[in-house]
C-alpha cells in the first residue's frame, strides 16, 4: 500500500496509519525511535521506559513496554502535513484497541510554526480495555480558539499510558470536515 490515494485534508495522516496497518515493523521503543515513515516516539528525556513495538498484519500497532523510572510522556506522533483549517468544522479521529488491563491514552492536534508549536487536546480520553473498544472523539474547529487554522506542519500526536502497558491498536482514522 505505497500508493496514496487519498484526497483531503487528512489524506497524509492517514495514508501513513494505513501503510502501518500492513507493513510490518518491528524495534525497540526508545526517545526518537522510528515506528515506519513520518512516525516516530518522543519519550520525556528525565525518564526510562523498556518495550518494544510491532506494526502490520492488520495492526496499527502493538507496543508493550514497562516504566524503569517515571516518565511524563509517552507521544507516538504522526506526521500529519500542513492542511489548512480555515471552512472545516470537525477533526477528529476514530480509535480501536484494547489492552491487557484498562489504561488511557490522550489524542492531540500539534500545529507547528516559526519558534515553536500548539497542542490542542480532543476532549476525551481514549479508554483501552481487556476487550476491544472503539473510541471517537472530535474537535468543533470553529469553537477551539488556540486551534491555528494554518501551521507550516501538523501532527497527529497519540500520549500513550505511563504505566507499565501492553496494548494493541487495531484501527486509528483521523479525519477534518
Amino acid at each position: 500500500m505505497s500508493d496514496n490515494l487519498f484526497f483531503g485534508p487528512d489524506a497524509q495522516v492517514n495514508h501513513t496509519i494505513g501503510m502501518m496497518q500492513t507493513e510490518k515493523s518491528q524495534g525497540s521503543i526508545t526517545d526518537g525511535a522510528r515506528v515506519g515513515p513520518n512516525v516516530f516516539f518522543v519519550i520525556d528525556p528525565e525518564g526510562q521506559i523498556k518495550g518494544n513495538f510491532e506494526t502490520g498484519n492488520g495492526n496499527v500497532l502493538k507496543l508493550s513496554y514497562r516504566i524503569i523510572r517515571p516518565v511524563r510522556w509517552v507521544g507516538l506522533h504522526i506526521a500529519a502535513g500542513n492542511f489548512d483549517l480555515q471552512g472545516r468544522s470537525i477533526a477528529g479521529l476514530i480509535c480501536k484497541s484494547h489492552a491487557d488491563h484498562a489504561v488511557t491514552s490522550r489524542a492531540c492536534i500539534r500545529s507547528g510554526y516559526e519558534g515553536g508549536f500548539t497542542d490542542i487536546f480532543l476532549p476525551k480520553h481514549i479508554v483501552s480495555y481487556a476487550e476491544p473498544s472503539t473510541h471517537i472523539d472530535l474537535l468543533q474547529v470553529e469553537k477551539e480558539t488556540d486551534l491555528p487554522k494554518k501551521a507550516d506542519w501538523r501532527e497527529l500526536v497519540i500520549f500513550l499510558p505511563v504505566a507499565d502497558t501492553n496494548i494493541t491498536i487495531s484501527e486509528l482514522k483521523f479525519f477534518v470536515v
